[in-house]
């Protein structure tokens, strides 16, 4: 499965929505539909680990992509102007937009080991990631990343445990 980082498909949305570098609102037409589906099944590719965390943006978001839905369903039978959610403040392309930007786009995955045993959170973060992307590699096949990655793990650790 493509693995799709949300900074990527941040980028796609300039790509494919040019309107949204203006800052203007817009109006999606029938003729959007194909860069609609584009970015639904852009979002869709995007890990879990790498969606919002925050419980308004969770919500937003989808909100945003069921309208999204809703349009292409509408499109089915006539040419209906969509831009905004009821009660939005913008293009629900911006939304998405915003919300992607401050997703990660790296994160472990939930099944990384915890190291607990270390106070320090964002070197106990960073050491996770680390671990999860050596074990992603090492699915992957990518024996070099793998080691290199993995071996910088037990670096640090080394470094922690002798300071």
């Amino acid at each position: 499965m493509t693995r799709v980082a949300p900074s990527q498909v941040v980028t796609a949305i300039g790509q494919l929505f040019p309107h949204v570098h203006s800052g203007v609102d817009f109006k999606l037409f029938q003729g959007n539909r194909p860069a609609v589906l584009a970015l639904l099944d852009l979002i869709e590719h995007i890990p879990p680990e790498l969606m919002p965390l925050d419980t308004h943006d969770v919500v937003q978001l989808i909100i945003s992509l069921n309208f999204l839905r809703g349009a292409l369903s509408q499109w089915a039978t006539s040419d209906l102007a969509f831009d905004r959610v009821d009660g939005g403040d913008r293009t629900v392309i911006y939304d998405i937009r915003d919300i992607l930007k401050r997703c990660p786009d790296a994160a472990p995955t939930p099944t990384t080991t915890e190291l607990v045993f270390i106070p320090d959170a964002d070197l106990r973060e960073g050491l996770r990631l680390n671990i999860s992307t050596a074990n992603q590699a090492l699915a992957n096949g990518e024996w070099k990343a793998a080691t290199v990655l993995a071996g910088s793990v037990v670096e640090a650790l080394l470094l922690w445990a002798i300071q």
